[in-house]
């Protein structure tokens, strides 16, 4: 039902003609995408042992969907730099790929209900008679706490940073000195996504041959290179934004799932530990959007300096966690 919420309200995004109405469709698309992301990670969790290669590849399907989203909106989008005079009136048209990104939405829900009514999904039998704390007492309770609290901060900062590179990024890049067009903005968002979304999907070998914490520290290399490469060089230069953009969506590619694979070695992911963490998560990186959203127009460069502040945020948060895990040897807590 979270999904059928979601793509009812996506459907109705171009038809609120206030703050307020918009708002709240935000919101509800938020708090519904939130649920079912912090559901679907632990029921991946619950039916496979080893769930990394499953989650890399869950998320390569969320990533195909980041591509094709701004080049299904670009058509419709102002192509000046000046707004849409002379043009048909974007109202008029926007309700068409909103409808069909909606719709794909509720047919996605279509689908788990299908496998819901004909072929019932059963917890498997070691997971059936789980506490709900999810916790094995093979370990130190307050080593357990701190990877939660840890997990939350990580994937708070992660998330943020991700989701407001993908929200304002077209903001970026149509106020730094290129001043590029709506259309054009939309086109280089495209080579992030493009680069997220190849690079998840070799995520899908990369987990099975490599260790996790590498490609970690490789992913959280990369965003910094990307970030700088936007502060100090794509001002100006068309090609450096590319690069900084193509750099951001590769480093992006694989954090999420793969920090999961990796934690879930160390600590058990029940249904109350999984939704701690995300929503504990969530809540944190929503406030980013608020922070600097009303500060874009002036300064585009927020986007970088909290991308900066995440990628330390990330690289102190699991630098504890990565100590914490070495010592307890994939004894989950």
């Amino acid at each position: 039902m979270l999904l059928v919420l979601l793509g009812a309200c996506v459907i109705l995004f171009p038809y609120a003609h206030s703050v307020t109405i918009l708002f709240i469709l935000a919101s509800i698309c938020g708090l519904t995408a939130g649920g079912f992301d912090t559901a679907q990670i632990v029921w991946i969790i619950e039916m496979w042992e080893n769930p990394g290669v499953f989650i890399q590849t869950q998320h390569f399907a969320y990533a195909l969907g980041t591509l094709i989203s701004p080049l299904l909106v670009k058509p419709f989008l102002a192509d000046d730099q000046h707004g849409s005079e002379g043009k048909v009136d974007q109202g008029t048209t926007l309700w068409i790929p909103f409808t069909i990104g909606g719709s794909i939405t509720i047919l996605g829900a279509g689908f788990i209900i299908g496998l819901f009514l004909f072929k019932k999904y059963e917890p498997p039998e070691i997971n059936s008679n789980r506490e709900d704390s999810g916790c094995k007492k093979t370990g130190s309770n307050s080593d357990r706490i701190f990877l939660i609290i840890f997990s939350a901060i990580f994937l708070g900062a992660y998330n943020g940073m991700e989701l407001c590179t993908l929200q304002f990024f077209p903001s970026f890049t149509h106020y730094i000195d290129l001043e590029l067009s709506e259309q054009d903005g939309a086109f280089v968002l495209s080579s992030l996504t493009g680069a997220f979304t190849l690079g998840r999907g070799l995520g899908i070998l990369l987990v099975l041959r490599a260790v996790p914490e590498v490609i970690l520290i490789g992913n959280i290399s990369l965003v910094t290179l990307g970030n700088l490469v936007l502060y100090f060089l794509a001002n100006s230069s068309i090609t450096f934004l590319w690069i900084g953009a193509v750099l951001l969506g590769v480093g992006f590619s694989t954090v999420f799932p793969l920090f999961f694979g990796y934690i879930e070695q160390y600590l058990e992911i029940s249904n109350v530990v999984g939704g701690v963490i995300l929503v504990a998560g969530g809540f944190f990186s929503g406030l980013y959007p608020v922070l600097i959203g009303d500060y874009m127009e002036v300064d585009p460069f927020m986007l970088t300096y909290t991308n900066a502040l995440s990628v330390v945020i990330c690289i102190f948060s699991f630098g504890i966690i990565y100590f914490i895990t070495t010592r307890t040897s994939k004894t989950k807590l």
